[in-house]
């Protein structure tokens, strides 16, 4: 997180305890994190559905981001 923090990086990640470390110990990256949970998906249709989602907004600076197949959830990150 802290790589990501310095080099202003989103963290893309399937790990649900990754956003609780990041409130926990207070490292946000600021550009984001964003936590994918799409089920039912391929590779290749995971990964061209989530460059879509991503390129379709702007405001993934400063939340914890949650994609799923049908909604985005964000939440500020403190």
């Amino acid at each position: 997180m802290r790589y990501a923090h310095n080099d202003k990086r989103v963290i893309l990640t399937f790990d649900l305890d990754f956003g609780e470390l990041a409130v926990r110990d207070r490292v946000y990256p600021s550009a984001g994190i964003i936590l994918l949970r799409l089920h039912q998906m391929n590779p290749h249709l995971m990964a061209e559905y989530t460059r879509g989602v991503i390129r379709s907004r702007n405001d993934w600076e400063g939340n914890l981001s949650v994609i799923e197949n049908d909604r985005v959830r964000m939440r500020q990150l403190p």
